[in-house]
């Protein structure tokens, strides 16, 4: 079973209230009677394909720099900027 299907249905306050013994119980029990849950009716799904990411990279002892990402063609190009 999807584990986040199953985290949907059980991750509760209530269940994360519970002490790990309890919680790990109440998990398997959920587990064996919904060995293929649905998707919760409230789940809503998004693809999100990155372009462009970018990094900052830090220390005391030197001067900061970024680490930028560009999606070209298929690939990630790579290159160190100042920070």
């Amino acid at each position: 079973m999807p584990y986040l299907q199953q985290l949907a249905w059980v991750n509760t306050q209530a269940y994360a209230d519970q002490s790990r013994d309890t919680r790990v119980a109440e998990w398997a029990r959920f587990s064996a009677s919904h060995p293929d849950p649905t998707a919760p009716e409230t789940w809503v799904g998004f693809a999100v394909e990155p372009r462009r990411m970018l990094f900052w990279e830090g220390a005391e002892d030197a001067a900061s720099r970024r680490a930028e990402y560009v999606r070209d063609a298929g690939r990630w190009l790579h290159r160190v900027l100042p920070g």
